[in-house]
């Protein structure tokens, strides 16, 4: 078989042009700190796939922030309102001694009144992002409002359950009613007319148009009321603290699925910056024998192998 010099010297030139593409790759890899094989179809796909995992998962930290910020000022409005009741309970004991004459049970109908407003107030609350707390679904404006002395309420008792986890919500608050209602000796009592009720019997009895005996009747429904709504707060106090040990748990598993999503992507797509280095050294090592290799063939005849 008859060789040419040029066919002799195309095999190193093919080599050499192997080599320099093979460093090329490699040394673009170490610029970018990425992997070549991130941008082949199957493992661009992958990557795809954790990414949108990944922002899936910052959303649903998003939505825990929301929901946890909403349920501490609910709970603080909640310690807040069973405060209101506790101060009634005590002035229900104050007002039912007999020593007290008329103006000093004004006083305490001014204060009970005082309180009631109050309590309005703290039903009003709003969240860290002005929804109101306690209107269900209808956050959008004022649940609690003053018609003619009484307090209606124009809420609902929808609550938004708010994805946290997948598969994982968590009800954002509590409704008004579940603020304003009271479960007493087996009836549904609304805490804002049973303070109404107190106050309007202090102002009655004092000006003499309600006897004693009706007035302590007043006394004694007030101290049930009264006693039954601070365990009633209590008790939303708790299921909204359930709820938050609820959030801090659902943080830890994001934060376990967040690292194994970053590890997955990071094995697909972050280059081995040590083991690409070395991979260079011996790449530029190899091509540099290829050149000095072809360069001495170069220089030679074919003549000078017989």
């Amino acid at each position: 078989m008859r060789i040419s010099t040029r066919t002799f010297l195309e095999q190193p030139v093919t080599d050499m042009t192997r080599l320099q593409a093979t460093l090329g790759v490699t040394q673009q890899e170490i610029a970018s700190g990425v992997r070549q094989s991130a941008s082949e179809p199957a493992t661009a796909s992958r990557l795809g796939a954790l990414d949108r995992s990944v922002a899936r998962l910052a959303q649903y930290e998003r939505n825990a922030a929301f929901v946890g910020d909403r349920l501490r000022s609910t709970e603080t409005a909640i310690a807040d309102a069973g405060d209101v009741l506790q101060r009634i309970h005590e002035l229900a004991v104050q007002a039912g001694s007999g020593t007290l004459d008329g103006a000093s049970r004004k006083l305490i109908a001014a204060e009970v009144r005082s309180l009631r407003d109050h309590l309005l107030g703290v039903a009003n609350r709003i969240d860290p992002n002005g929804g109101y707390l306690f209107g269900g679904s209808r956050s959008e404006q004022a649940p609690f409002v003053e018609h003619w002395g009484n307090v209606q309420y124009q809420g609902d008792e929808a609550l938004r359950a708010v994805e946290v986890l997948p598969g994982r919500a968590i009800a954002d608050g509590v409704d008004g009613g579940s603020f304003a209602e009271i479960q007493a000796e087996g009836e549904t009592r609304d805490v804002f007319a049973a303070i109404d009720g107190f106050a309007s019997a202090l102002e009655s009895v004092a000006d003499g148009s309600l006897s004693e005996q009706d007035f302590s009747a007043s006394i004694a429904d007030t101290l049930t009321i009264s006693n039954a709504g601070i365990d009633h707060y209590v008790l939303l106090r708790a299921r909204i603290g359930g709820r938050l040990a609820t959030l801090d748990s659902c943080l830890s598993t994001r934060a376990n699925i967040h690292a194994d999503l970053l590890a997955q992507a990071s094995q697909l797509r972050d280059l081995d910056m040590a083991e690409a280095i070395s991979r260079l050294q011996a790449q530029l090592t190899g091509l540099q024998a290829a050149q000095l290799s072809y360069t001495k063939l170069a220089r030679l005849s074919l003549f000078d192998y017989f």
